[in-house]
């Protein structure tokens, strides 16, 4: 055997001892109690929150999160968690920071299979604010239409997403397989990505709209961009349903791009070996369509 290999099967050895060490201790440490790598006994509790902001930051796991308006004029979150994976619930400069404050021990933090899902609920007393932030990884959430802030920020993995909420600035949402649903929202800038996860845009006024994707569909009914309309996917679908922008952009690998705009275009569309049709018109902004193997079919209303 080659002194280089001998190295690093010694070196290999060591780091297995090493492991199986550090685990005996950790489970030492627990008395090798198994139960404790569980998600422990689920709970409702309700945390009051004092004092002025203007800005909402939510940082969950598996968390799905949702927000409503208080009934009584308070602020007040609403936790259904586990015992032993608590949340927290604060105002810090201005901000209402809801995250989970997990205090188990480093060697119990390892993922398990639960039939709980966690849920924050945020109760708020008024419908305005400024900036609000979401991150959740597997969990929904859903911003109803009482509420409109200054800019919209939700980031997920697997998690779906219903914005009903408008915004004065910027409202983006990106996920992974997650699904996203953006209605009667009005904004400046809506930007909305995905990978595989389906997107659904209705009654949508922005001044400009963009999404994109890997494989994920997007379906458009009554979106409306003052300035500039852009869609990008590789096998996903675009379609469009009495639609309309300053100027349009669609581009996909094998999608089909189809529907209806309300003003004319000047149509420019190009298919490697997909079918192409749409109207005819030498006036309106550009509506500029390419795909590789997707048919192109448009009308005007």
């Amino acid at each position: 055997m080659k002194r280089a290999a001998k190295v690093c099967l010694i070196i290999a050895v060591i780091l297995i001892i090493s492991g199986g060490a550090v685990f005996c201790a950790a489970m030492q440490k627990i008395g090798w109690d198994f139960s404790s790598f569980g998600g422990g006994k689920y709970v409702t509790r309700t945390v009051p929150v004092t004092g002025d902001f203007q800005n909402i930051s939510v940082s969950g796991d598996t968390d799905d999160v949702s927000f409503l308006l208080s009934d009584d004029g308070k602020c007040r979150v609403e936790f259904y968690e586990s015992e032993k994976r608590p949340h927290d619930a604060s105002v810090e400069n201005g901000t209402l920071s809801v995250r989970c404050a997990d205090t188990r021990e480093w060697y119990v933090k390892f993922p398990v299979v639960s039939v709980e899902t966690p849920v924050i609920k945020i109760y708020l007393p008024r419908k305005e604010y400024g900036a609000v932030s979401v991150r959740s990884d597997t969990g929904d959430v859903t911003v109803p239409k009482e509420f409109s802030f200054e800019s919209v920020g939700i980031t997920t993995d697997t998690g779906d997403v219903d914005l009903l909420a408008s915004a004065s600035g910027t409202v983006r949402i990106e996920t992974d397989t997650g699904d996203i649903l953006c209605e009667g929202v009005k904004a400046d800038e809506v930007s909305l990505t995905v990978n595989t996860g389906k997107v659904d845009a209705i009654s949508v006024s922005c001044g400009s709209f963009a999404s994109t994707g890997d494989t994920g569909d997007i379906s458009m009914k009554d979106v409306i961009a003052a300035r500039t309309l852009t869609v990008v996917r590789g096998t996903g679908d675009v379609s469009f349903n009495k639609c309309d922008a300053g100027s349009l952009s669609v581009e996909t690998d094998t999608g089909d791009v189809g529907g209806s705009l309300l003003t004319p275009k000047v149509f420019i569309a190009t298919s490697d070996t997909g079918s192409i049709d749409v109207p005819g018109s030498a006036s309106g902004g550009a509506c500029t369509v390419t795909t590789d193997t997707g048919d192109i079919k448009l009308t005007v209303d």
